[in-house]
């Protein structure tokens, strides 16, 4: 519950900052936290395997306790690390007077939003910006709208497939790889399941900036990925030998890199021209809170989910990913097939329903 809104809330945050042009590298800058933290949880668990019982908590207690800490000092300390809005973009008094509100006056001042640009920097980001926050109203119709929009829908199911994919292998290659290879130890498996997220980091790294840069091309980076993926869970389900098979989780990790930022992006871009701000942050807590159901369907149901499929060294259950990865793609071309039948990409369309 209280984690739920973090993905979507920090989607939302980073189009408050940067256009939509620019969108796709900086959603993936921040995407690869999760891929590194991926990454540095194989490596770290060997470490509380080795803590296990000491003072007497268990490992996976002290890793708990330790990544708990984290969390929570961070937390705290975002409420001055981040400032809500560029200041300078909107009604500041208003803002403040809005904050008295809510807290005690001897509260408010330490709650006042930090202005991280200098002045240089802010006539280039209203420049960037322009049009951003001439809105910042919304009604309940605004949300039915959004519900309804033809669009909305293919955007959650391209985030169901990649999602329910990336959440299946982020919670079960570790099985993957001891099926694989059985005589690998607790702590080998650990160091091996690594490299997957350092190949999606990477991914991120190297094809977001290029979704931005040939924007219109967005789908096609989105579909490409799709289908390495597709590529990486043959290789892995298919392969002779032990390694080969582990190739293909890197090959798979690499892949989901960038679908999420790109179709987060994706989000951004359509629902802002139509609807302004509640579009953006109404789209991305549709997108990311419906399409995270694919984790539901890539856990519960496939892998331990499937008992019988352990046999198989989960064939089954890699097969059902590849499916669910041709229904994002699928998606993804309907997406594209609407906006063309509905002239998003006229030169110059805007149909923004706050101009």
């Amino acid at each position: 519950m209280c984690g739920a809104g973090t993905w979507p809330g920090m989607s939302y945050y980073i189009s408050l900052w940067y256009p939509s042009e620019r969108t796709a590298k900086r959603i993936g800058y921040y995407f690869t936290a999760a891929q590194l933290s991926a990454s540095a949880a194989g490596l770290v668990a060997a470490g509380f395997q080795k803590m296990d019982m000491v003072r007497g908590y268990e490992g996976w207690k002290w890793l708990y306790i330790v990544y708990g800490s984290i969390t929570i000092a961070v937390g705290i300390s975002l409420v001055w690390w981040l400032p809500d809005r560029p200041a300078h973009l909107i009604n500041v008094e208003k803002y403040e007077s809005t904050m008295d509100k809510l807290l005690p006056p001897n509260i408010t001042k330490w709650f006042k939003s930090p202005q991280p640009l200098n002045q240089q920097e802010r006539e280039w980001h209203a420049a960037d910006m322009h049009g951003r926050y001439k809105d910042l109203t919304w009604k309940w119709t605004d949300i039915t709208n959004i519900l309804t929009d033809i669009r909305t829908w293919p955007l959650i199911m391209m985030y169901f497939g990649v999602v329910g994919t990336g959440f299946g292998l982020a919670v079960f290659a570790t099985s993957l790889i001891k099926a694989n290879n059985p005589h690998l130890t607790g702590i080998d498996v650990s160091l091996l399941y690594a490299p997957i997220w350092l190949f999606d980091a990477a991914a991120i790294l190297i094809v977001t900036p290029l979704a931005d840069r040939y924007k219109k091309l967005r789908p096609v980076f989105f579909s490409g990925a799709t289908l390495i993926i597709i590529v990486g869970l043959l290789v892995t389900t298919y392969a002779h030998g032990s390694w080969h098979r582990y190739a293909g989780l890197l090959i798979a990790g690499f892949g989901l890199g960038p679908t999420v930022p790109i179709c987060m992006t994706l989000s951004n871009e359509i629902m802002f021209k139509r609807y302004g701000d509640i579009g953006c942050a109404c789209a991305a807590a549709l997108v990311s809170g419906l399409g995270n159901l694919g984790s539901v369907v890539g856990t519960y149901a496939l892998y331990s989910g499937w008992p019988a499929d352990a046999k198989r060294l989960y064939q089954y259950s890699n097969m059902m990913l590849i499916v669910m990865l041709g229904f994002s793609i699928i998606s993804c071309i309907t997406l594209v097939l609407i906006r063309w039948y509905l002239g998003d990409f006229k030169e110059g369309h805007v149909h923004d329903e706050h101009e």
